[in-house]
């Protein structure tokens, strides 16, 4: 029996020998971060021979936003750029998307979390020393803390897809193209096998719409017809005529040259032409009777070959539309060249964020859209990236890019470079819109 008495108290010995202990309190450590004294209604400890403090409290006075995640137990501390993230019970943390390993992970003592003052206070910038004397820790901010604004949560990422409104200036069924114009744009919709077409009585053919139909057109990024709705017809042309269309171009036109584009029609009317991929609506003046003529000048330097050019004429409601049968060349410039038809400088865009030019056919077209405005009174800015094309062989290009973020009245910049075939670099093209 003396015997059992004995392994018993030799057991348990053992047993109390083997329980992990408690961290040590630590009730007299201070914590004195850029000359104030931080209090804490859980009082740090030292464990493994660091110091953990609760995680609100020193991190807010050097001017961190401190977010706790209870889903995942996880701490989101970030300053000056600089983002920290650890996990409670891991030795994992993340300083910038980059893993470190921690001696002691964060934890939870009387409901509070702890986190190692050391590692997180100097992976945001800070100088930690401790004073074994006084069993103090000083905590000093590399620089004057900044008020860090909250993560703005994205929406999902609408659709890639733009909403033409405008109304049909030229039907080209035997090629499957849609000329829709609107405002002083033009669009060249492709139509596809897939596409679908509706008037006001069902489903209808590419052929039957007629010129002057009001539509809204849905378009991918390639500029292809989701959908076309055609939601008002078009009066018919009547008596409307269009006997002839000139131009004065014997020769490609160079910057500084004035294009002069003649039509005689129907008297009476208001005319208009538009050079596809150069021009929006260009008014025509009604000379004589029914002599109709309209200019304009080469501005910008850019290179375009065989644009066409469309004239309309309206009379009483009634519109007829012709094609000159000679298309025109611009040689704006010797070198490479890359202009912005839109958006127009000052105009709001939506989303994505549609971009329309010319260049040099066959040039390489660099787009990049950068942001500036402000969040919940924090100015942001950034880009949203950029995206890369080729000019086509008439020089035309366009391309669609998708904010990350939506910020209301933000400013745009949309810088636009090219590289001709031979290498030779465009001056880049900017304009500045704004974010609707």
């Amino acid at each position: 029996m003396r015997n059992l008495h004995l392994a018993v108290v030799v057991a348990l010995a053992l047993a109390l020998a083997v329980l992990p202990t408690a961290p040590a309190a630590a009730q007299t450590v201070r914590v004195i971060a850029d000359g104030s004294s931080v209090f804490f209604d859980q009082p740090p400890i030292v464990t493994g021979g660091r110091v953990l403090i609760p995680l609100r409290g020193v991190f807010e006075q050097l001017g961190a936003f401190v977010q706790w995640n209870r889903a995942n137990n996880t701490i989101l501390a970030t300053r000056l750029g600089t983002e920290v993230q650890l996990t409670i019970g891991s030795r994992i943390a993340f300083v910038n998307g980059s893993q470190v390993a921690l001696d002691v992970p964060a934890m939870v003592v009387a409901g509070r979390t702890l986190v190692p003052l050391r590692f997180v206070s100097e992976a945001m910038g800070a100088h930690v020393q401790w004073d074994p004397a006084s069993r103090t820790v000083f905590v000093t901010s590399s620089g004057a803390a900044q008020p860090i604004p909250p993560r703005v949560i994205q929406p999902p990422p609408a659709p890639r897809q733009a909403l033409i409104q405008g109304t049909v200036f030229r039907v080209d069924a035997a090629n499957s193209r849609l000329f829709v114009q609107q405002g002083d744009q033009m669009h060249t919709i492709i139509v596809t096998a897939d596409t679908a077409i509706t008037g006001p009585a069902g489903s209808i053919s590419l052929s039957q719409l007629r010129l002057g139909d009001a539509v809204s057109v849905t378009v991918d990024t390639q500029g292809r017809a989701v959908l076309i709705r055609a939601t008002t017809a078009a009066q018919p042309s009547g008596d409307v005529r269009i006997t002839s269309v000139t131009h004065n171009a014997q020769a490609p036109l160079r910057v500084g040259d004035t294009l002069t584009v003649r039509m005689r029609g129907t008297p009476g009317g208001q005319a208009s032409f538009t050079i596809e991929g150069i021009t929006g609506t260009i008014p025509m003046t009604e000379r004589q009777n029914g002599m109709y003529v309209g200019r304009y000048t080469i501005g910008a330097p850019f290179s375009v070959q065989n644009a066409r050019i469309f004239v309309t004429l309206n009379v009483g409601g009634q519109i007829a539309s012709a094609l000159a049968p000679v298309s025109i060349s611009v040689i704006g410039s010797a070198g490479a060249a890359v202009a912005i038809l839109s958006p127009a400088p000052g105009a709001s865009v939506g989303t994505p964020v549609v971009v329309r030019g010319l260049a040099s056919p066959g040039a390489q077209v660099v787009v990049r859209v950068d942001y500036r405005g402000t969040v919940l009174l924090f100015p942001v800015s950034g880009s949203y990236g950029e995206v890369t094309t080729t000019a086509d062989a008439s020089g035309n290009w366009r391309v669609s890019i998708q904010p990350s973020l939506r910020i209301p009245n933000a400013t745009l910049t949309i810088t636009v470079r090219a590289v001709d075939p031979l290498g030779r670099e465009a001056t880049p093209a900017t304009v500045q819109v704004t974010q609707g």
